[in-house]
């Protein structure tokens, strides 16, 4: 959703297309319209974003082989211990930033935050944690052993 005052128009673009493409997709799209709306010809609008498109187009493709490429790598990890995902499970909160769920499934351990949901992968270090959030979004995640929280994100939830 957009609006140009200095216009009075505004442009609103509705699609299920979610992850990498999404932004681009929306951004030339809008600009279509708003050219459009001012009258400007529509198919020198769109030929000038062919190739914008197709260069998105590649983006997407090699940024999905990279995403692949860190969920093996976080994959090939050693197993996040009994004992860490017992300690995690349970409902941590934030005033601000909502309730965040950890539960132990089939030998690991899931997280869910509002809507969204995460395989929670080990870190680099024994006190980090790794989610996915949203495609090829990654999220550090710290845990603190002697008190009860989690840091993600920069805002500290505590364990309810």
């Amino acid at each position: 959703v957009s609006y140009s005052p200095e216009k009075n128009i505004g442009v609103v673009v509705v699609h299920n297309e979610s992850g990498l493409i999404a932004n681009e997709l929306n951004g030339s799209i809008s600009e279509i319209a708003y050219n459009m709306l001012t009258e400007q010809k529509a198919t020198k609008l769109i030929d000038s974003h062919l190739k914008e498109m197709k260069e998105n187009a590649e983006y997407v493709e090699k940024t999905k082989v990279e995403i692949a490429k860190k969920r093996d790598e976080l994959r090939k990890r050693k197993n996040i211990s009994l004992k860490l995902r017992s300690l995690l499970a349970g409902t941590y909160e934030h005033a601000e930033a909502g309730r965040i769920t950890f539960k132990q499934a089939d030998k690991g351990l899931y997280l869910s935050w509002g809507n969204l949901q995460s395989k929670v992968y080990p870190g680099k270090h024994e006190d980090e944690l790794v989610l996915e959030l949203r495609p090829g979004k990654f999220f550090d995640l710290k845990v603190s052993r002697d008190k009860p929280f989690i840091t993600l994100k920069g805002w500290q939830f505590y364990k309810h």
